[in-house]
Formats: structure tokens, C-alpha cells, sequence
């Protein structure tokens, strides 16, 4: 959903001009799902959230940039996740026990 939120566009690198680094960026988004796209997002941003909150942030800008990733496009990934992560528990779709943030 998170995905859907923030506009379904992917932090893997996509200026990619050369074949070279288009192989690249999809070897980098094989590394974290082999199947899906969107799963390979979301893995991405998980551990980009961790490192962030584990290392801070200039740390999670140098992952992002060593997984070609975008470190803009993670931290929009987060501020719509807990956008909506709030507005389900306002609605009362998810209690505050069923989700760690």
C-alpha cells in the first residue's frame, strides 16, 4: 500500500544511460527479491528505514547510493508509510498493538 501511496515509483536508479549500469541496478534489485518488483521495493526501503534509525542518516544515503538507490525516493517511501499507518488507525482499521511503526 505504501507503494501504491507514494506514487508507485521505484528507488532503484533509473537514469541508468549505460547497459552497464541498467544491468547493475537490476542486479541490485535482484539482491533483494528475485520475483517481485514491488517486494524488492519494500525490502529496500525496510532496510533503508534500519540503517537510518540504527547508523543515521548519512549512513543510509551512503547504502542507498552503494545499492543504486535513491535516498529521496526511500525517505518518500517512509513519510508515506507513516502517513498511512496513521490514517489507518485513526479510521480504526489498525490498533496500535498490531504495528511496530
Amino acid at each position: 500500500a505504501s507503494l501504491v501511496v507514494a506514487g508507485g515509483h521505484s528507488p532503484f536508479a533509473s537514469s541508468a544511460s549505460s547497459s552497464r549500469m541498467r544491468q547493475a541496478v537490476r542486479e541490485s534489485k535482484r539482491e533483494f527479491c528475485t520475483w517481485s518488483d514491488a517486494i524488492a521495493t519494500l525490502q529496500a526501503a525496510l532496510q533503508w528505514e534500519s540503517i537510518c534509525r540504527k547508523e543515521g542518516r548519512a549512513a543510509g544515503q551512503a547504502w542507498a547510493a552503494s545499492k543504486n538507490l535513491s535516498a529521496s525516493r526511500l525517505s518518500n517511501f517512509a513519510k508515506a508509510k507513516v502517513h498511512l499507518l496513521q490514517d489507518l488507525r485513526r479510521a480504526g482499521l489498525l490498533t496500535v498493538d498490531g504495528c511496530d511503526g
